[in-house]
């Protein structure tokens, strides 16, 4: 009975594995597209013992007397953050110094396009999202017949958007994988707290939660709003014997502190490359699709999200 219990499972992650490897592989298994390499050459700079980037502006955009206008685009590493004569990233950290720790563990000095962590991310994304669905499916009635829960799983793996980042892995994939990945982790961990029988347990896990939420914040800073909704939200739902705001400040607290060190360590990680905490670098990017931050955005955007056909 156990080894029929394992066999199901252990067949739909091979069969996504397979899939996964399939679409970030143009079909052919073998050779995998690269399309940027930001991760490896911030990891290789973090290798280094600098912030930059490991790859050099080239000295004929460097003597222009505007760098940044699109008229000098073939010099241009497209999407870098030039300042002060160097390159450098406006997406978070957190993949290149696991990418830089992982080269530096298996002694691998190659060149790691993006398209190697955006595919370990996805893969990892969906392991703990198929984790949480079968966390949460007794919750509603699926204890004996789980082939509900398989199915749910299968139709996650390839959902939209999933094969649009695996067919396109890039750094921008890269970080939006990295961060649902640490995501729905938190959720994971946050679900396990709620289910802990004890309240030392309870405590780990939401000490758990909160780390990991805070590495998705150094793997996309966009998590914000949404990180800080759920740690409320996990709060209130851990059960406590307290009254409820005794019982859940300082469940809160706990998850709090490893996002406030997050934020704290990326203003300084700022400050460090561009002079200011709250500089992220898209202020520096190369490209003429430059990020701009406006109220006047707000209303359009709200419409587009919740109203737009």
């Amino acid at each position: 009975m156990k080894i029929r219990s394992v066999v199901a499972p252990a067949c739909l992650a091979l069969g996504v594995t397979l899939y996964y490897v399939f679409v970030v592989s143009a079909g052919t298994f073998t050779r995998w597209p690269t399309y940027t390499n930001f991760s490896d050459l911030q990891a290789e700079g973090f290798r280094a013992g600098h912030l930059h980037l490991s790859q050099a502006p080239l000295p004929a955009l460097l003597a222009q007397t505007n760098p940044r206008d699109p008229i000098h685009g073939p010099l241009w590493l497209w999407d870098a953050s030039l300042y002060n004569g160097q390159y450098y990233m406006y997406w978070g950290p957190v993949p290149s110094l696991l990418l830089a720790a992982a080269k530096a563990g298996l002694r691998f000095n190659k060149e790691v396009g993006d398209q190697v962590p955006a595919f370990s991310f996805l893969v990892l994304w969906w392991a703990t999202t198929a984790l949480l669905i079968f966390r949460i499916g007794p919750a509603f009635g699926q204890t004996k017949n789980r082939w509900p829960l398989f199915v749910a799983a299968a139709v996650t793996a390839v959902a939209t958007p999933i094969p649009f980042l695996l067919a396109r892995a890039a750094i921008y994939e890269t970080g939006i994988a990295a961060g649902q990945f640490f995501l729905v982790l938190g959720v994971l961990c946050g679900l396990y707290a709620m289910q802990a029988p004890r309240s030392a347990l309870q405590s780990r896990w939401l000490w758990a939660a909160g780390t990991v939420w805070a590495l998705g914040l150094g793997s996309r800073i966009t998590l914000l709003p949404t990180i800080g909704l759920l740690t409320l939200v996990v709060a209130a739902a851990v059960p406590a014997p307290e009254r409820f705001w005794r019982g859940r400040i300082p469940r809160w607290i706990k998850m709090a502190i490893p996002l406030v060190l997050a934020m704290a360590a990326l203003g300084y990680y700022n400050r460090l490359r561009f002079g200011s905490w709250t500089d992220f670098g898209t202020n520096h990017q190369l490209s003429w699709m430059l990020f701009k931050w406006d109220r006047i955005f707000v209303p359009y955007n709200t419409f587009a999200y919740l109203l737009r056909p």
